[in-house]
């Protein structure tokens, strides 16, 4: 009786063990991983750990009404680099004003206005003359411009800048698409899926994920002690960006380049769209006459580029303007450091303009339409690609000729003078010093006494043979 009642108890046993668990303890088994990363998170927000990466914030208990791009936003999209670019301190009001005129502009440091202060750089240009022309509304051009950044990070802006309630939204934007943070030739970077990486930046606003990296790091770090600062540490910002630096024509890189930019566009264009807020895309230019290529690599389908930039020169001394022209634009396009955008960058732009009949201004065309021979050089830029400030100031009114003719000017009433008067009140009372100006002298200097402008390794002579000639060299120095 016994060995029946220990058999059936086994039995049940064993149908207890194969009967299927209640719904509620699936729940449970999966809730406790989430629950654990909640409490995670959340415990790390507590502690401060990390960077907050809030796009806009208030940063100064001085302006407690004010919001500012965050000063912490740019380490998000330079991990790991040792120079990490500033974000520029233009404020606007946490409440917008009812008669307030809010622009945003993105773009990287041609937008910034490297390599002058704030006010040399044209949102700051295009604020002062809608200030002037409409002086009863609240001028609000905030400028999100950051060295080395690419379309990437103007993806990521967005949500926060339709937040603000913009009454419009500038872009100047395409040179850093493939040395600029996570490009496909950046040291920054996780590959070329545009979706991975889009989804690494939404992830990486979670406390959570800057732990998990900076612990992989930390690992990686134990077993890798090359990884410290070497002698190569006061490279610029620009030559640390540089990761697989060939780039060849039409090869996958370049073609990856370009569809990451087209992709990232168009998600932008179809955000801003979907919010009905206006938007204008200016086409990008740089400098063809008097900046020879980084890079010439040997091709079957086309000559050197630095062999096109020399046949262009001398083409151009013998007064052959068309056939100089199309040899510089070459020259410029089968350079395979990319530093400057290939032309199918500007073609992106026009495209995507027709399709979503967003304006788009062609800077290029404004710039060639007032250089010798309609070749872009040093008369409109300082290096290969950035404007200096007569370059800036063409870039400012281009754009608000273009807001003019769309009708995205404030509502306000203006003041009644011309603009060729307000533009002559504006030159003359220009916010610029010597000081500005020397400032902005050294920095090209470090720039181009460096790579890539020189062989690497070559010590910056530029700078070494500098003579100090006024009291404003020794404190800009």
């Amino acid at each position: 009786m016994k060995k029946q009642k220990s058999k059936e108890n086994i039995e049940a046993n064993v149908q207890q063990a194969h009967k299927q668990p209640p719904k509620w303890f699936y729940l449970i088994l999966f809730a406790i991983p989430i629950l654990f990363f909640v409490l995670l998170e959340i415990g790390l927000r507590v502690f401060n750990y990390g960077h907050d990466f809030t796009v806009f914030k208030v940063v100064t208990d001085y302006h407690p009404d004010k919001l500012f791009l965050n000063p912490e936003i740019p380490y998000k999209y330079f991990y790991g680099t040792r120079s990490v670019p500033s974000a520029l301190p233009d404020g606007f009001d946490k409440n917008k004003k009812e008669n307030a005129f809010r622009v945003f502009v993105l773009g990287g440091s041609s937008t910034a206005g490297w390599p002058y202060v704030p006010n040399a750089s044209f949102p700051r240009q295009l604020k002062r003359k809608l200030e002037l022309l409409y002086p009863n509304n609240t001028i609000e051009v905030i400028n999100l411009g950051i060295s080395a950044i690419n379309s990437y990070t103007l993806r990521d802006f967005i949500p926060a800048v339709l937040e603000q309630n913009p009454d419009l939204i500038l872009i100047y934007a395409g040179h850093n698409e493939y040395y600029g943070a996570l490009g496909v030739g950046s040291t920054v970077s996780i590959g070329s899926s545009r979706r991975l990486v889009n989804l690494y930046l939404w992830l990486y606003n979670f406390k959570t994920t800057q732990l998990l990296r900076d612990a992989i790091s930390w690992i990686w770090g134990l077993f890798n002690k090359t990884g410290e600062i070497s002698e190569a540490s006061n490279e610029t910002l620009m030559s640390q960006m540089i990761g697989n630096s060939l780039i060849a024509f039409d090869s996958e890189e370049y073609k990856a380049g370009i569809e990451q930019f087209e992709g990232n566009l168009i998600d932008i264009i179809e955000m801003i769209r979907s919010k009905n807020v206006p938007v204008i895309i200016g086409k990008l230019t740089c400098n063809l006459r008097d900046q020879k290529p980084f890079v010439s690599i040997k091709n079957d389908k086309h000559p050197p580029a630095e062999e096109l930039f020399n046949r262009a020169k001398e083409e151009l001394s013998k007064g052959n303007i068309s056939e100089a022209q199309n040899l510089f634009q070459l020259a410029k396009e089968y350079d395979a450091l990319r530093f400057r955008a290939p032309q199918k960058i500007n073609d992106v732009i026009s495209e995507v303009g027709q399709k979503f009949n967003v304006p788009v201004v062609d800077i290029d065309s404004a710039f060639r339409q007032l250089s010798p021979y309609q070749l872009v050089g040093y008369n409109l830029t300082v290096d290969h690609l950035h404007p200096n400030i007569d370059g800036y100031r063409l870039i400012a009114e281009t754009f608000y000729n273009q807001m003019k003719k769309s009708n995205l000017l404030p509502k306000g009433d203006r003041a009644n003078i011309s603009e060729a008067q307000a533009d002559s009140i504006l030159t003359a009372n220009f916010p610029f010093t010597a000081l500005d100006s020397t400032l902005a002298n050294f920095s090209i200097i470090v720039l181009t006494g460096q790579y890539p402008f020189v062989p690497k390794g070559t010590p910056n002579y530029k700078m070494l043979n500098y003579k100090m000639n006024s009291i404003v060299d020794t404190i800009a120095a």
